[in-house]
């Protein structure tokens, strides 16, 4: 299996906000856990609740980072650079970095 797990790899764990249910890192097979697979989730709305922290650790390498404004940074310059259409999840993760997909939209029109 190419994407398996080892050790020294980076995995990401997603803290989602579920109201009135509380605070969950999402359930995660740690093949499909990577910074990618994280990104591409959040911007086609697999990852539905409000994103409220993302973490990347390595075990191996004996570090952990919140990579939150990393992965909304990445989002937000995909989505100009290809025109992608995002899930309500991505532009909320936007929001609370101040981007916005739409204030582009306007200065490029």
């Amino acid at each position: 299996m190419s994407n398996a797990h080892t050790p020294d790899t980076e995995i990401c764990l997603v803290l989602c906000d579920y109201g009135q249910l509380g605070l969950a890192y999402l359930e995660t097979d740690p093949s499909k856990a990577s910074r990618e697979e994280t990104i591409s989730d959040i911007i086609s709305g697999q990852i539905c609740w409000t994103v409220r922290q993302i973490v990347a650790f390595n075990t191996s390498e004996r570090w952990a980072n919140d990579i939150t404004e990393d992965v909304a940074n990445v989002i937000y310059t995909r989505a100009i650079r290809k025109g992608l259409s995002i899930s309500d999840t991505a532009r909320d993760l936007l929001a609370v970095y101040g981007l916005s997909l739409n204030d582009y939209m306007t200065a490029a029109e």
